[in-house]
């Protein structure tokens, strides 16, 4: 039917009818929409919860990996210093093949070094030429005549590239000095972009 030819009662129906069709929709819809909102956060919240507890798992894997890495690089390097005495660890050539075998044994070492309480290498085995090198003001050696056992966070050194050292003290006959050998960070890097 045309407009014009409505009466005002089916005009009025018609009002009526698109008011309650409208407002059934929204009784209809508005729980819906709701319950579509409250879904979506509820599964953003778990999923960043998952997120963050994978990676709380995977940072934990691998601090222990390194723990464990640091833990037997210190023993390796403790036991150089407290099984070789001074007078063997400071000539050149036993220092060299002492070298060889810790490398050969753990891939982990770039270099090793006997040091004097002055602070200057008595021996060292390594690729770079830190022989005249002196240490004694470095907070490094100033930090293991303290505590007798240093592992340094990675720092650039007299070498400026980017290393980190474990360095050990021993007090023994005539002579206290210093075992220091650097980890490679190859490995370390190796270490920590391992999958588990």
């Amino acid at each position: 039917m045309p407009k014009e030819t409505q009466t005002p009662a089916q005009r009025s129906y018609k009002s009526i009818y698109r008011r309650v069709l409208t407002t059934l929709l929204l009784m209809a819809l508005t729980p819906l929409v709701a319950l579509g909102l409250f879904s979506l956060d509820r599964i953003s919240a778990v999923y960043d919860e998952k997120v963050s507890t994978n990676l709380e798992m995977v940072i934990s894997s691998k601090q222990r990996a390194l723990d464990a890495f640091m833990a037997e690089r210190i023993a390796q390097v403790q036991t150089l210093a407290f099984t070789h005495s001074y007078d063997e660890l400071k000539t050149q050539d036993r220092l060299s093949e002492i070298f060889s075998v810790l490398k050969n044994n753990s891939r982990s070492f770039v270099d090793l070094g006997l040091i004097g309480m002055d602070g200057r290498h008595e021996a060292y085995v390594g690729p770079f030429d830190l022989r005249l090198a002196n240490y004694a003001e470095t907070p490094w050696f100033n930090a293991v005549v303290r505590k007798g056992v240093y592992v340094s966070d990675v720092f650039l050194g007299f070498r400026q590239i980017p290393h980190l050292i474990i360095a050990v003290l021993r007090h023994g006959g005539n002579h206290s000095f210093i075992i220091r050998a650097t980890v490679d960070m190859e490995v370390i890097s190796t270490l920590v972009r391992q999958e588990y």
